[in-house]
């Protein structure tokens, strides 16, 4: 039943580890099929919103490519108006991709949209999965508009976040900022610059997935780069040393 009272909050499932669950005869960790795993976790959480969950796909995150990208801003845009916020549950591997991704293409939004997962499995006692799943319903329910991560004790804006460490339940940092809020005995919004608001949502996707990502290393010639370039990828990150420093010998190759 509906509470006219609460925020209206939609979940997107993807899977990853908060939903995994143990393989009782292998002893691996498989995807949980359904997402009435959110439930069984924390039932608490319907005292935080009127929930509801829709099934964007079930994987390792290390799986998740433009396709789900699309799939979620896509539900987001169909079911704006029928939501006050949205959480997007996936593995960890790729969540600061997904998080950077879709901020792109929901620039300006006027709703909360955060992403959270789990270091520990949710059928493990001690699941960091059940405090990250009611910390980002907590946030879902807050007057913000964009994308954030809210990870451990951190709330990170989606475009600045970055995952370091596989075994931290503080998994994720903010890149050359402040963290956008904490999360103690409340939550404690540090950054008032993302107030939610009224105006018509705009979205902006199609992803492009021919893109090649490649990090400068002592050796690396400049006719890789060039038979990258010449293969027909649409755009390259290319990382250099200190502040952007790449070989002289590079410099015709790019130009």
């Amino acid at each position: 039943m509906t509470h006219k009272s609460k925020k209206n909050i939609l979940v997107l499932f993807c899977g990853g580890t908060i939903s995994m669950h143990k393989n009782e005869k292998t002893g691996a960790l498989d995807v949980a099929h359904g997402a009435d795993q959110f439930f069984k976790l924390e039932p608490r959480i319907v005292e935080l919103a009127n929930i509801d969950v829709h099934f964007i796909d079930n994987l390792d995150s290390t799986n998740m490519t433009h396709v789900q990208w699309e799939k979620i801003v896509n539900e987001i845009k169909k079911e704006y108006h029928n939501y006050d916020g949205f959480l997007i549950t996936q593995g960890t591997n790729t969540l600061a991709y997904t998080s950077s991704a879709i901020t792109w293409a929901l620039l300006g939004i006027g709703k909360p949209v955060v992403l959270t997962g789990a270091q520990i499995p949710a059928e493990i006692i001690s699941t960091d999965g059940r405090n990250n799943l009611v910390n980002a319903l907590r946030v879902c329910t807050l007057n913000l508009g964009g994308v954030f991560v809210v990870f451990g004790s951190k709330i990170i804006l989606g475009c600045r976040a970055k995952k370091v460490s596989e075994s931290d339940l503080d998994a994720f940092k903010t890149f050359n900022k402040p963290d956008f809020g904490e999360i103690g005995v409340g939550l404690l919004i540090r950054d008032e610059s993302r107030p939610g608001h009224t105006k018509e949502l705009k979205v902006k996707n199609g992803f492009e997935d021919n893109i090649i990502s490649i990090t400068l290393v002592p050796g690396l010639k400049a006719d890789f780069l060039k038979e990258m370039i010449d293969s027909g990828i649409k755009g390259m990150v290319l990382r250099g040393y200190g502040s952007g420093d790449i070989p002289y010998d590079f410099l015709p190759v790019l130009e």
